[in-house]
């Protein structure tokens, strides 16, 4: 016999703690029929037989759905909406906050042409707030150096220098 917190998968043929089943609304129980771990398995097969299909189903969604992916990316990645991503672009007048050169003016590109979104939210990433937007370039500048203020000092200082050995 069940106890209440438990389900018999069917697929499995064993009875496990009803926190192993994905929820189901129309289910008489709320949970699916197969257990967690079943459900992977399945659709993990259902997947490579129908790799060429779901790809293409994808690509056909994405293509369809630029918006709406880039909404969702936006507000998980970095908690902001599509209209904020708008908002700091236009109080930015489309430049880069480091560096000031206009969004067009930015070379950015990927395999299938230009990328829209030139323009790459800057964010710290020990507290996850956002910072502005920045060029590819200055985003990345602030990677490299993990956004370290004396590290981007000592680059300025032995950039001044190199300057003045040079001029002499």
């Amino acid at each position: 016999m069940l106890l209440r917190h438990e389900k018999y998968c069917k697929y499995c043929d064993t009875i496990k703690e009803i926190s192993e089943f994905y929820n189901k609304t129309k289910s008489s129980d709320g949970k699916q029929n197969r257990c967690k771990t079943c459900s992977h398995t399945r659709r993990k097969q259902y997947h490579l037989e129908n790799k060429e299909k779901e790809n293409a189903w994808a690509r056909a969604y994405a293509k369809n759905n630029k918006d709406k992916l880039r909404d969702s990316t936006l507000r998980s990645v970095y908690g902001i909406s599509q209209t904020d991503y708008e908002k700091m672009r236009s109080e930015q007048k489309e430049c880069c906050a480091i560096c000031h050169r206009h969004e067009t003016l930015v070379s950015r590109s990927n395999y299938s042409g230009k990328v829209e979104h030139s323009l790459h939210v800057d964010h710290c990433h020990s507290t996850g707030i956002v910072r502005g937007l920045l060029c590819f370039n200055c985003n990345a500048l602030l990677g490299k150096c993990r956004d370290d203020p004396v590290v981007l000092q000592n680059a300025i200082n032995y950039l001044k220098e190199k300057k003045k050995r040079n001029a002499n």
